[in-house]
């Protein structure tokens, strides 16, 4: 058995009805680049069947401790079928961009049932009036918990569902001699070790956090008496998205050339790409609240998911090793060219503050309960019982920005292309608005998931954000 890492647990212990701790993810494939007819159901069960080696993950499920007194463990699924996680749905005509949003916002909202393999794929056909697709083509919409991946490890993970090329063939599993299963072990085993096991951690993780809980208070005290800069500020103002999230999920998203992105950054120098897709994100955050008459004077915030592996751990399929960087993201300036300038400031603080106090090593432990593993759950529970986060106001962050590099060459189902790629990451207590930024080749999308109670007007609100981008376009004179 292989028990999940603290930052994984942590994400089982959050999800409720109201925050489903999945990711989600939108594919949109042109099929006229395939030489064969549309594969039915069976076929395409078939097609991921001959690769589902590559991930083993895909066909293992969570085993808990009696009464959670620790860590789940992953353990093969005795019961797994593949036919209980590939669906294939087909739009009704006209088959265009609005109902395939709705149809990818009602999954995001659906929980999964955790006693199974943590996964679904939906293959969407009937993609008829879709801009810049051939007729015919079809979209796959990918579901995973996040507990068994994140951007880094998921997108290893997908690329065990697609090919390199139209006609690739899929590679062979190596036969492994057969061993003797082992045996699980009883309650009265797991008991004993959890409590050998917490008995450890708790002693490890507290002589851990006394050693750096005197550089840990000086840094706040120093930040709190503007001593120091950190990227962010210690209190953001309190905004439409930072309530509990509701039950349904609102998704939107819009396609950007990663060469004018690039066009950009190189117009203001020292800055990077996510500099350019964050100053998008927060010219349409100001736009869409300045519509409403919310916005504020004072900027929000966001944290922005930073991949923690080194090494050979880029190459994991499963698993999460995350931190977090947070920072300004300057939604008071108006000026396109000078609030790009002012997020690079505030980014590249955040990484320097980041890598001085460790915030890599203090994240997941947060989300894991730190000292208990349960502590993590039962502040989840109540928190959003008690509406905690709308009572005390956001801390740091309004909203999540995460930025995943895909690969910069073609990728392949069943011979379709595959054009581009949206996230969909989940929504926290008191966060109820994520933006997912993703490169594929020439592309950068950028997906956007929160509550219709909060964006009312999906479609506006990515109109606001293709507005930041042609602003800021317009004054790089790119």
């Amino acid at each position: 058995m292989e028990q999940l890492n603290i930052q994984d647990a942590g994400f089982i212990y959050q999800d409720t009805e109201q925050t489903p701790m999945h990711i989600c993810g939108l594919g949109i494939f042109d099929q006229s680049t395939s030489k064969n007819k549309r594969m039915d159901l069976a076929g395409i069960v078939d097609y991921i069947q001959q690769r589902i080696h590559q991930a083993p993950i895909l066909q293992q499920k969570l085993l808990h401790p009696p009464m959670e007194l620790e860590r789940p463990f992953w353990v093969a699924d005795p019961d797994f079928k593949l036919e209980d996680h590939v669906f294939q749905l087909k739009l009704d005509a006209p088959g265009n961009k609005k109902q395939l949003t709705q149809i990818v916002a009602e999954l995001a909202a659906t929980r999964m049932d955790l006693d199974k393999p943590l996964w679904e794929i939906y293959l969407v056909e009937g993609l008829n009036d879709f801009p810049g697709v051939s007729k015919g083509s079809f979209a796959m919409i990918t579901k995973i918990h996040h507990c068994c991946v994140d951007g880094g490890s998921g997108n290893n993970l997908f690329a065990a569902l697609v090919d390199l090329s139209p006609d690739a063939v899929p590679p062979k599993a190596e036969v492994q001699e057969e061993v003797e299963k082992p045996k699980l072990p009883g309650k009265y085993e797991m008991l004993t070790q959890a409590y050998a096991r917490n008995t450890i951690s708790a002693a490890q993780q507290t002589i851990a956090f006394n050693k750096r809980l005197p550089s840990l208070a000086k840094a706040a005290v120093d930040l709190y008496r503007g001593r120091r800069e950190s990227g962010a500020k210690l209190s953001v103002p309190l905004t439409r998205f930072n309530r509990t999230p509701d039950k349904e999920r609102a998704f939107g998203f819009t396609q950007f050339s990663l060469k004018d992105a690039k066009a950009i950054k190189n117009a203001v120098p020292g800055t990077t790409i996510n500099d350019v897709m964050v100053c998008i994100v927060s010219g349409g955050m100001r736009k869409f609240l300045d519509a409403k008459g919310e916005l504020p004077e004072q900027s929000l915030g966001a944290m922005m998911p930073k991949n923690m592996r080194q090494g050979d751990e880029h190459n994991e399929q499963s698993g999460n090793k995350v931190g977090g960087l947070f920072a300004s993201i300057h939604s008071n300036i108006e000026a396109p060219l000078e609030r790009l300038k002012a997020i690079n400031v505030s980014t590249t603080q955040a990484k320097a503050f980041a890598e001085e106090m460790d915030t890599g090593a203090i994240f997941p432990n947060l989300m894991g309960g730190f000292l208990y593993p349960k502590v993590g759950k039962a502040f989840t529970k109540m928190a959003q019982k008690h509406r905690l986060m709308e009572r005390v106001g956001p801390v740091v962050l309004n909203t999540v920005i995460t930025n995943v590099m895909g690969p910069p060459f073609d990728l392949y189902h069943a011979g379709a292309k595959q054009l581009s790629f949206m996230g969909l990451p989940p929504l926290t207590d008191g966060v109820a608005i994520s933006h997912a930024i993703y490169s594929l080749n020439d592309i950068v999308s950028l997906g956007v998931v929160s509550c219709p109670s909060m964006i009312d007007d999906g479609e506006f609100y990515i109109q606001c954000c293709e507005e930041a981008f042609a602003e800021l376009k317009a004054k790089a004179n790119v």
